[in-house]
């Protein structure tokens, strides 16, 4: 069976006229310095130029801006600068398709379809960029509105009407995931409120009659408890039982739990169900569920619908052997010729610095009753599966192209390639948007047809030879600027004129920037009256310090559960973190050590085991200590061939100044913590010693106040004994993304020290 197992190699409403370039530029990624080129200035003093940076992807692009240069004021060369292109960092459609949200760094705009019209909705705030669940039938989203660092009002909003309501209020904010598991066909909603999960009927959403909250009541749990198994049929887990839920027994059972439960039982697993970690898919008749504990093993079950009775489990594979962390799993249900509907697993994998995706698919093997996972074919670095809105084909893409494979013979019927890609969306099963470097689009596979509808960036551009027309080349054409609608019109001529950087009043050119947030700056020199000299916008040339530096540091002690988190985070925000790795940790998890060492982050030392230092049941003396931070250098380097920083603190930061001292003996320099440990307190020693027991929110909201320059901020991997009801490394984005808002960078240690 494992031999099957085959490896893979394998980010307030902005006026439609001006967008003040200084708020722009503010909300840029706290880790992309902008580079400022490409000047081109015409005869009625109007100025292009580009502005490159970075998506939260760290895919690199170039912003293209107007702006017109006047004599008046004396702070900066410029009163206003307009946004021209719109990078598709993150896209959702509504209403069938006749409306795309296009998201990134510099707030949400929205393209209808229809008006074929652009503008821009939202400002620069970073909640912009936070997850957002979409109903399938595009006419409904669920957000965040964010209050802290850590809680946001979870709001349903009808995008027809334009009407909110508030579903949770001081919900725990997320940037990957919103707590909704909408219907396939988009009539019902099941969301989690203070770990209770509701349904409502969308249809009800703002009716006064909408029956009270109490009778809409599904159980406790969290969103990843329940599953559509079709748009009348909801699968829900509580501990180890499965129930089937049909819709038509929502309100009933709501106003008699007490009396009928929590639905009709279906089975019963081996394991109570963990809802923090653990995930599941069912097939559409409930008979069948996949199941993923921990993103570690994988199950496949079915269902016999007998009281009690243990579920039938077919198949179960550890994926930790598999090269890689694993970040994400995903389902995908395809019926055979016989009817029977059987998993395709995708698996999403972080190995060193890049993504790999693998997939297999059931194979049943009824006379032997049992199954095994077959691997299929994959190009090795694809990403972000979508199942067409009719499930029978799958599309997924590279850097260079989206891939369009039938998924019930798995093989692939269209392929786009015509430019790197950032984003797509299903419309339907005939159309998709495609977000690439260079422009956005619509795609219709079938008929090989793509029509332009954006610009996502300008790498030539000009003004039109005679004309005060704004003309971008790239590798699909030519595109002319229509003022009017905000978008690009297809232009039949080529760029001929030369860019300028003088005309009869002004010229302009780069020269040096004292703010650390640009790498050049953009000069205006006035050619008549008073002969000035001036940059473009103030804010571009301020001499500021680096914003302050704190040390976000993850302590490895010896559990590695949350790794995957911590490490996709701090690649997609290209971050370099600072890991203090115990003994155990070295010992437990020789991969994950490598992992983290061939990701290059600093890698400094916990000591060789995980014992208080300063307990009395033995003796920590200076040799002790010595040659524990010895020990623990010797196997780190035996294991990666590389070097621990002589960095070190103890673990749970337990130390008295003899440990200090005799670490300092040994050529180490000691790290303590700036903030209380939050996240280590478990449940058994709040109910056992009355330990004040934080949630991640509390311990997000709590670690703002500790913010400085210079500050060392812990996040634990996993916790040795007891159990939390959530973990912090699981928030880990929530917690950087805080950061970022209070305006400071993150460091390793080495640079803080």
């Amino acid at each position: 069976m494992i031999s099957n197992l085959r490896k893979l190699s394998v980010r307030s409403v902005i006026r439609n006229v001006f967008i003040a370039i200084a708020v722009l530029f503010l909300a840029e990624p706290l880790f992309s310095q902008i580079s400022f080129s490409s000047l081109d200035l015409n005869n009625g003093d109007m100025l292009l130029y580009a502005a490159s940076t970075k998506s939260k992807e760290n895919i690199p692009y170039k912003k293209l801006y107007r702006a017109k240069l006047t004599d008046n004021i004396k702070e900066a060369a410029a009163e206003e600068s307009k946004l021209l292109t719109c990078f598709p960092e993150k896209m959702e459609v509504f209403l069938g398709g006749n409306k795309l949200q296009i998201r990134n760094s510099d707030g949400i705009a929205e393209y209808s379809v229809p008006d074929k019209t652009l503008k821009w909705i939202s400002g620069t705030d970073a909640v912009n960029m936070a997850a957002v669940s979409v109903s399938p039938d595009g006419n409904w989203q669920c957000r965040f509105v964010k209050k802290s660092a850590a809680r946001a009002d979870l709001v349903l909003e009808n995008m027809v009407t334009g009407k909110s309501r508030v579903l949770a209020p001081d919900a725990e904010f997320s940037y990957s995931y919103v707590p909704v598991l909408w219907s396939p066909d988009s009539a019902r909603l099941i969301y989690e409120k203070e770990g209770t999960l509701y349904f409502l009927e969308t249809s009800e959403t703002f009716s006064l009659a909408n029956m009270s909250e109490e009778f809409r009541r599904i159980g406790h749990g969290k969103i990843s408890n329940v599953c559509w198994a079709t748009s009348s049929l909801l699968v829900y887990i509580n501990c180890d039982i499965v129930y089937k839920i049909s819709t038509n027994e929502f309100y009933t059972r709501a106003l008699y739990a007490d009396l009928m439960g929590s639905g009709t039982v279906a089975g019963r697993l081996p394991n109570s169900f963990d809802n923090m970690v653990d995930t599941f898919w069912a097939n559409s008749d409930a008979s069948s569920i996949v199941l993923v504990q921990n993103k570690r093993t994988l199950w496949y079950m079915e269902l016999d619908g007998t009281d009690f009775n243990f579920v039938t489990t077919l198949f179960s594979y550890p994926f930790v052997s598999v090269p890689g962390t694993a970040v994400s799993f995903k389902i995908f249900w395809t019926e055979e010729s016989d009817g029977k509907e059987v998993p395709i697993v995708w698996i999403e994998q972080l190995h060193a610095t890049s993504y790999e995706s693998y997939v297999y698919k059931l194979v049943v093997n009824s006379a032997r009753n049992n199954s095994y996972f077959s691997a299929l074919p994959l190009p090795v670095f694809v990403t972000e599966p979508m199942l067409s809105p009719d499930g029978k084909m799958l599309c997924f893409r590279d850097k260079n192209s989206i891939h369009i494979y039938k998924i019930s013979t798995w093989q692939q019927i269209y392929v786009f390639a015509e430019e790197d890609i950032v984003s797509c969306r299903w419309i339907d099963r005939r159309t998709l948007f495609i977000g690439g470097t260079e422009t956005i689009r619509l795609w219709e596979p079938g008929t090989s047809t793509t029509t332009v509808l954006l610009l996502s960036s300008a790498e030539r551009f000009a003004w039109n030879a005679g004309s005060n027309d704004i003309i971008v080349s790239n590798s699909s054409g030519t595109y002319k600027y229509n003022e009017a609608q905000n978008v690009w019109d297809s232009f039949p001529a080529s760029i001929v004129r030369k860019a300028v950087t003088q005309n009869d009043y002004f010229r302009v050119f780069l020269g040096t920037s004292g703010n650390p947030d640009y790498e050049n700056a953009i000069y205006v020199r006035s050619l008549t009256g008073l002969y000035s000299t001036s940059p473009l916008f103030r804010k571009h040339v301020e001499k500021e310090d680096l914003r302050p530096a704190l040390a976000l540091v993850i302590d490895a002690l010896d559990n590695a559960d949350g790794l995957a988190k911590v490490l996709e985070v701090l690649k997609k925000n290209d971050i370099k973190a600072t890991f203090f790795i115990n003994g155990e940790f070295l010992r437990r998890f020789p991969s994950a050590v490598q992992e983290i060492a061939e990701a290059g982050h600093e890698c400094a030392s916990m000591f060789f085991t995980s014992a208080d230092l300063t307990s009395s049941s033995f003796i920590s003396d200076e040799s002790f200590i010595r040659r524990g931070l010895a020990r623990n250098e010797d196997e780190f380097y035996m294991l990666t061939g590389k070097e621990l920083t002589l960095y070190w603190h103890a673990p749970w930061f337990k130390a008295d100044p003899k440990v200090i001292t005799s670490g300092k003996a040994a050529g180490y320099t000691y790290v303590d913590t700036s903030t209380p440990l939050y996240d280590m307190t478990t449940l058994e020693n709040a109910a056992v010693k009355g330990e004040r027991y934080y949630t991640t929110t509390d311990a997000i909201d709590n670690l703002s106040s500790f913010f400085k320059e210079g500050a060392v901020i812990p996040v634990s991997l996993g916790i040795s004994e007891g159990t939390r009801s959530d973990y912090l490394y699981n928030r880990f984005d929530v917690l950087v993304e805080a950061i970022f808002d209070a305006g400071f960078r993150i460091v390793p240690v080495s640079e803080i020290r």
